[in-house]
């Protein structure tokens, strides 16, 4: 029993880095999505 806390709180732990990791993930691929899109149009255009 007395092992069965830590695991739970080393599962959290790695829950939230990866959020974090997804989140810096996005927030570079955000960007450039966009500017791909703008280039799609630009190209259309």
């Amino acid at each position: 029993m007395g092992k069965a806390p830590t695991l739970r709180v080393t599962f959290y732990r790695q829950v939230l880095m990866t959020e974090s990791t997804l989140r810096m993930i996005m927030n570079i691929f955000t960007p450039a999505k966009t500017l791909i899109g703008w280039c799609n149009e630009i190209n259309v255009i």
